[in-house]
């Protein structure tokens, strides 16, 4: 089983965006993700996402250590019961 990046659009065509190699023919199956998009209809990307995070990096009082994450962790766990 392969996985490859594909597009929809509003008419159902579908375009692959890499190269897939096959040997035979073969079935598929189409997940189709329903994005969120903002109110003009444009899907944002990580590249503006990872941009955005680093123009507004957490204060240093608001990082943790890996125990007290774990910590943390194990209490969230815990609460579910």
């Amino acid at each position: 089983m392969k996985t490859v990046q594909a597009e929809i659009n509003r008419n159902g065509v579908v375009t692959l965006l890499e190269r897939v190699k096959i040997k035979r023919k073969s079935r598929a199956k189409l997940i189709i993700y329903d994005e969120a998009s903002d109110a003009s209809g444009n899907v944002g990307n990580a590249a503006e996402l990872l941009a955005l995070m680093r123009s507004k990096p957490l204060p240093a009082e608001a990082a943790i250590d890996a125990k007290e994450m774990e910590h943390q962790i194990e209490e969230a766990r815990n609460s579910w019961d």
